[in-house]
């Protein structure tokens, strides 16, 4: 495909294209998990998802010359991370194609160029919006469904990337660990560090979950911002996922 359209979403249309495009890139897949399109829709709210309390995106789509939708991205310009890392880098994500580097190259050129406009000199992806969220591009275990918050895309997407100049900026890793027992050195690990620290074990309350919340805030920033990629969490975005996970959770695995 030479010829294709960039049409930045704005309304209420465009936007239902984009949110239901990935249906026709993954029907005859049977390990796609489709994801809910309350929740999809609720993501790119600006008045209830914190992340644009902070941050701004600019989502696209891509189409051909009979109008239908063939791909879509968003541009990612994620103030946070500018402020914590300051090297000028936006993000894409989002990312949804037919095999055809054109299209790929269009999606790519445009979510560019929107962040070229606001200031980044860098683009990295797919994010989305962040590495808090889902993001990486799936390049091997594809016989099987991803897990909460692991992406899932065909095969043919590293080339599509590489091909238009993108290369690895990290390795991630998601495990799948079934065991019966727990490692004694672990138990042993843990009497100790609960008898030389006082420390208790307790379930989550689920009953006071923006209590819960304010006790592991200031944790899980702390303890994880060391780590490739970390972003700092807002309060809003803490407790905002939180309380996502406890739609579906199993309070008795939570502690």
């Amino acid at each position: 495909m030479k010829a294709c359209k960039i049409v930045p979403v704005a309304g209420k249309h465009l936007f239902n294209e984009f949110v239901r495009f990935p249906w026709k890139i993954y029907r005859d897949d049977p390990n796609w998990v489709p994801p809910l399109l309350i929740q999809q829709k609720e993501v790119f709210d600006k008045k209830r998802f914190p992340f644009h309390f902070h941050s701004s995106v600019q989502p696209f789509l891509c189409k051909d010359l009979e109008g239908k939708t063939v791909g879509r991205i968003c541009a990612v310009y994620n103030q946070r991370h500018l402020d914590f890392h300051g090297d000028g880098r936006g993000f894409f994500g989002f990312f949804e194609s037919f095999e055809d580097q054109d299209i790929a190259d269009a999606l790519f050129k445009a979510a560019s160029l929107w962040l070229k406009e606001r200031g980044c000199t860098h683009i990295r992806g797919p994010a989305n919006f962040s590495t808090n969220e889902e993001c990486g591009l799936l390049v091997d275990g594809f016989d099987s469904p991803p897990v909460i918050m692991m992406p899932y895309n065909p095969s043919y997407y590293i080339g599509l990337l590489e091909n238009a100049g993108f290369s690895k900026a990290m390795d991630l890793y998601a495990y799948l660990g079934l065991t019966d027992t727990f490692p004694s050195l672990y138990e042993k690990a843990s009497r100790i560090l609960k008898r030389r620290h006082n420390a208790n074990v307790r379930p989550l309350d689920f009953k006071k979950i923006n209590e819960e919340v304010e006790l592991t805030f200031s944790i899980y920033n702390n303890s994880w911002e060391k780590n490739w990629g970390f972003i700092p969490m807002t309060r809003e975005e803490f407790l905002y996922t939180a309380k996502d996970f406890t739609k579906i959770a199993d309070p008795s695995l939570i502690l």
